[in-house]
């Protein structure tokens, strides 16, 4: 990956991450995947399937619902 096509924040990022013992995986959208034995994998970015349905959204509790 040519590296002049990433941002200079999202390179600091990257550098850090590797730093602290994360392998970092960047896709050709620049959607960045970090992993590190242990810990669940962290991924970055917004993509169409991220979002859950309004109706399987949790909803807010009100605190004077005392059912």
């Amino acid at each position: 990956m040519d590296s002049n096509r990433l941002p200079r924040r999202l390179r600091r990022l990257i550098l850090m991450a590797l730093r602290e013992g994360w392998r970092v995986e960047i896709s050709p959208d620049l959607h960045l995947t970090l992993r590190k034995p242990g810990f669940t994998p962290i991924h970055t970015g917004a993509r169409a399937n991220d979002r859950r349905p309004a109706e399987q959204r949790a909803k807010p509790t009100d605190s004077n619902d005392h059912g």
